[in-house]
């Protein structure tokens, strides 16, 4: 039964990152030549367990408000190839994608990867081997990896009630204070 309800997919990705248990983030750009650029947010879980596998989420928002953007986006991660992680991180287990969302203004997309190795969900080691692996097969170029912890917490604003014109990117900007 259809309710008559709008849900404003904005907020909802807010609250849902609000209450994600996030390890990391950052705001990335990509180029796609021919194409204006693109830009995105982008999430690395905390990690969790499965049997004796370890794993954690990188979900992926990019900004799509145009069918020149849309087109950009959909070229662009049509390209990826994820098979190519394992080859590139022997620590990788495994990988599996949750298909891609599109909406009118956003394309989401997710990845779970599967370590066989616990040690290599160490902050330091997403920081200065995994991260840069998945910018070099994204192509997504990005801020510095920052990350979430009681430690570390960044500071964020203290709303989520931000123009309701203005992109889900420029609102997460606003949100994470970039």
């Amino acid at each position: 039964m259809k309710s008559g309800k709008t849900i404003d997919i904005k907020q909802l990705t807010l609250d849902v990152l609000k209450t994600e248990e996030m390890l990391a983030y950052t705001i990335f750009n990509a180029v796609v030549e021919g194409f204006p650029p693109l830009e995105g947010f982008c999430k690395i879980s905390k990690p969790k367990k499965v049997g004796k596998l370890n794993y954690f989420s990188v979900f992926y928002i990019i900004d799509t408000p145009d069918e020149m953007s849309r087109s950009a986006a959909t070229l662009l991660t049509s390209k990826i190839d994820w098979k190519q992680l394992k080859k590139m991180l022997p620590e990788v287990e495994s990988e599996m994608g949750i298909p891609y969302q599109h909406s009118t203004d956003y394309l989401f997309m997710e990845r779970e990867i599967f370590m066989n190795n616990p040690e290599c969900l160490s902050k330091e080691y997403i920081f200065r081997t995994l991260y840069p692996i998945l910018v070099r097969l994204t192509g997504f170029r990005s801020n510095d990896l920052l990350f979430w912890d009681t430690e570390t917490k960044p500071k964020v604003s203290s709303s989520l009630d931000i123009k309701e014109n203005r992109s889900l990117i420029d609102r997460l900007k606003a949100f994470f204070q970039f």
